[in-house]
């Protein structure tokens, strides 16, 4: 009866943190999301960068949390400049650009860091499967 108080009290208190990098960055690990998870420090703010296949997602908590969604995609082409037109006039949360010396689409984003560690991994997890096709088969 105790250990499952215990429990309780530690979710409540975890949800009057804000979230952090060190949070986030164990968060990801628990979930066992896969890739590459590694927590950086830098004076804008410290980052977790999680590297999975040919993405790269940079989460920076800084004053105001923001983050950054990385994808190798091949070769430019004209129906892909459309689509990230189309992108960014359709909606204002993300700034979408492709990067033509590397061959990247960039998605840019801000979040809230009073949201916990799920909510901010449930919304890039949407972000990667309605942007950059990640999603996984049910």
């Amino acid at each position: 009866m105790y250990a499952k108080e215990e429990e309780n009290l530690k979710e409540a208190i975890e949800m009057d943190t804000p979230l952090t990098a060190e949070g986030f960055y164990n968060y990801l690990q628990e979930q066992e999301v896969g890739g590459v998870i590694q927590l950086r420090h830098a004076k804008q703010g410290d980052m977790v960068n999680i590297a999975i296949s040919q993405i790269v997602v940079t989460v920076v908590f800084a004053e105001e949390g923001w983050f950054d969604i990385k994808k190798s995609i091949g070769n430019n082409n004209r129906k892909l400049r459309r689509l990230i037109r189309s992108w960014n006039s359709s909606q204002n949360d993300l700034t979408f650009k492709y990067d033509t010396s590397d061959n990247t689409v960039t998605a840019e984003g801000d979040f809230d860091k009073d949201q916990t560690a799920e909510e901010l991994l449930r919304y890039l997890d949407r972000l990667l499967d309605t942007y950059f096709d990640t999603g996984e088969e049910e």
